[in-house]
This record gives C-alpha cells, structure tokens and sequence, in this order.
C-alpha cells in the first residue's frame, strides 16, 4: 500500500522507495503461473502526493499494469479533497495526474456527479461496489441509477479493511439491502462483472466451453429443492448462505480444496 503523505509515520515511505518497492512485487509476480497479477496500490487521493500519483501512473502505462484505489467513498472525505488540492471531483483529480484508463480498478465510487461517471466510463476505468464496508462505515448509498443510466458496469467487493466478511454471499446481501434488483444481477455483479472489471471475461466469470474451470461446488440444505424455480434457490444462497455450504472448490479444472 503506496502512502508518502498524511498517513502514520510507520507506513509512511519516500516516494522512490514506495516506487521501487512496488516494482520489485511486480517483477516477481505479475504474471505468475499466468495466473497472479500484480496490482499498483496507492491508498487514495489524501494519502498520496501529486509527485508519486503521477510516477505510479506513468509507471502503470509503461508496464500495462493494474492499478487500484480508493475514490470518493465519503462525504468527508470529498471536502478534505478539496480542502487540499481544490478540486471538488475525485475523478477529475484521478484523471489529471495521469492514473485512469481500463486496468485501473476503483472502489466504492460513491459520491460522483454524472460528469464524473462520464469519465469513468470514456477512460473504460474500472468500478468495484463494496457494499458491506459502506454500510459498517455509514459512508452513502452506491447511486445504483445513475450508474445504470449512465452505462457504466461494476464488479462487487468486499473491501478488506471495511468490509466484516469476505463472504461473496454477505456482500450479495448488502448490496441488495442498498440497492434491491432482481436476485440473479446480484449474482452477475459477484461472478462475471468481476471478470470484466479485470480484462479478464474471456478467461472465467462463467461456466462455458473455453474459459478456465474455476468454480465453487455448494452442499445445498436438505429443505431446498433442487426443482425450485431458479430465483428462489439464487435467493437462498444470497439471504441464508455461508461458507459452511462450499463443499468443493476447483481451480482450472483441479480440485484444490474437499470439505
């Protein structure tokens, strides 16, 4: 996590050694088995200075490496923003120094403007919905509309230092708590929506011929029917399901964990 600015003194770096220390992981990483990825990962806009948000994205573009970062998750966030760089748009902000474009990944996206979703979408920057840490952190409600009228996707997440639970269920939950729409988009935004938010929808995201078989087998409880009708089985994964129900899971066709 690159922070050089406004951040505790025992994570705060130099600039060239938060640089450096990045591509050294990448190097030893990024494409892995042609399965792991390494990802840039300055916090956001408060914690990061100008001078580094504009190596990283200069950096990023050289190498065709992914980026990920926070913008505008709350309302305080936003006017400290301004407070110190005088701008009022999170995304005009990202934009000027040079990190938005189709592998930069952006969570919570929360407070933007229609201009702002405009952006995202002619820069093809990537969204990530992270609903159960806005709820713990009471920072807003994901204007699920706009960002339907506006055309631009978004893949689900759990936020690692919000979010309670990785659980793909529980964050299913909450979205719909925020935003309700029909149980299989839930399903959409947990599965392929993540595949696209990383360039990736050609590999996986989907049970289909070609793409990688990667996929979780579940142990569904005995009063589910399997001739339900589809909906309500989706409906109780999402509202009753937990990690107890993942039986098996397979990662390119082999079995990596049995319960």
């Amino acid at each position: 996590m690159m922070m050089d600015k406004d951040a505790p003194s025992g994570l705060q770096e130099e600039p060239i050694q938060s640089l450096e220390e990045s591509l050294d992981l990448y190097r030893r990483w990024n494409g892995k088995a042609g399965r792991i990825f390494y990802v840039f990962s300055p916090r956001f806009a408060l914690s990061v200075s100008q001078d580094l948000w504009r190596e990283v994205g200069r950096t990023v573009q050289s190498l065709n490496a992914f980026l990920q970062t926070h913008l505008g998750e709350s309302q305080g966030e936003m006017e400290a923003l301004y407070q110190r760089t005088g701008y009022r748009s999170y995304v005009e902000y990202y934009r000027d120094v040079g990190i938005l474009g189709p592998k930069t990944i952006l969570g919570h996206c929360i407070h933007v403007s229609d201009e702002d979703l405009a952006i995202l979408k002619q820069t093809q920057s990537r969204v990530v919905h992270n609903p159960s840490a806005n709820l713990f952190l009471h920072s807003g409600r994901f204007p699920l509309e706009r960002y339907d009228r506006v055309g631009v996707d978004f893949a689900l997440g759990s936020d690692v230092g919000a979010g309670p639970s990785v659980s793909p269920f529980q964050v299913m939950r909450d979205m719909y708590y925020l935003n309700p729409v029909p149980i299989a988009r839930l399903f959409y935004h947990a599965t392929l929506a993540g595949a696209k938010a990383l360039g990736m929808e050609a590999s996986f995201g989907t049970l289909e011929p070609g793409k990688f078989a990667d996929f979780v087998v579940l142990q569904l409880p005995p009063d589910v029917d399997p001739e339900m009708p589809i909906e309500h089985i989706l409906s109780r994964l999402v509202f009753t399901g937990t990690e107890q129900w993942v039986r098996e899971v397979y990662v390119q066709g082999h079995l990596v964990f049995q319960r």
